[in-house]
């Protein structure tokens, strides 16, 4: 999945699992290389260590997984909202534009209207005035 597309598809808890199953996997990785790398008993003793000390460090590190997967999902999910808001505010802005530009040929078309009328009234005032006629 494209990083755009975290913005504007998927779950509202898509990064929050990916954090809960990252934090699972690293349970299991842990237990998979004390077992395999290091000999110290078999995979399944593992995963439920007896060592207290052992047991706060995955309780910690996954914890830290999810509350990080959570945060990030709390971002997006605000990134998400403010995008919609954007994408209404742009085009509540395209129709104030496209209004006031169809309002402005309005205006344009009136004023040359007017100018051409004024150009008329001038070109007769100097025929006059040429002509010798004042008013």
């Amino acid at each position: 999945m494209a990083v755009n597309n975290l913005y504007t598809k998927g779950s509202k808890y898509y990064i929050a699992l990916i954090g809960a199953g990252l934090g699972v996997l690293s349970w299991f990785v842990d237990s998979a290389v004390h077992s395999f790398i290091f000999h110290h008993g078999t995979f399944t003793d593992h995963l439920l260590p007896n060592d207290s000390d052992e047991l706060w460090m995955r309780l910690t590190i996954s914890v830290m997984f999810i509350i990080f997967g959570m945060i990030a999902q709390t971002i997006i999910n605000k990134l998400r909202k403010t995008r919609g808001q954007l994408n209404d505010a742009r085009r509540v802005l395209e129709d104030t534009v496209a209004l006031r530009t169809g309002e402005l040929k309005v205006v344009n078309r009136e004023l040359r209207q007017v100018n051409s009328i004024y150009e008329t009234i001038n070109a007769f005032n100097m025929i006059r005035e040429t002509s010798g006629e004042e008013s």
